[in-house]
């Protein structure tokens, strides 16, 4: 238990330094969310049964992905953004500029892709395959669970 609560302890305060560092407008966000990834980060610790070497390193190759994903995914919706601004004002843009979007889109897909897969391969250094298993099922649950509560909150308010 002390194990588990020292981890914790260093998890919270090594994320706090991280959160310390300039972050870009799309990371900004509310404090309910920290408190989210917060727990999230406990959860994995405990799930995973992470000695501190092995949460120090996780957690930094972590935030590497995970700042990489969120600069792919601002590039996609820049360009999103850009095609409903063509169909939002009706202008008539030739089928040319269409396929370059859509193909431009396509290409950023496959490189979040191509990240989240060398991510889960760079996971070979630090966990064993079954732990990269427990990973990768708890990711899929939790993430599932916070939508379910956030629908269940928002049908709640509606």
């Amino acid at each position: 238990m002390r194990r588990i609560i020292l981890i914790s302890v260093i998890a919270v305060l090594s994320a706090g330094l991280l959160e310390a560092q300039p972050q870009p407008p799309f990371k900004k966000r509310g404090m309910h969310f920290n408190r989210l990834e917060e727990l999230e980060k406990i959860k994995i610790i405990e799930a995973l049964n992470m000695d501190e070497e092995t949460t120090l390193k996780f957690f930094a190759r972590r935030k590497q992905h995970l700042d990489e994903q969120f600069k792919l995914i601002e590039e996609r919706n820049f360009l999103l953004d850009e095609i409903q601004t063509i169909l939002g004002e009706d202008k008539n843009a030739d089928e040319k500029y269409f396929v370059k979007k859509i193909d431009q889109i396509s290409e950023i897909e496959k490189k979040i892709v191509k990240e989240r897969t060398s991510f889960f391969d760079s996971l070979d250094e630090i966990f064993t395959k079954e732990q990269i298993a427990k990973f990768i099922l708890f990711e899929y649950r939790f993430k599932q669970q916070v939508r379910e509560a956030a629908f269940k909150r928002r049908s709640q308010v509606d």
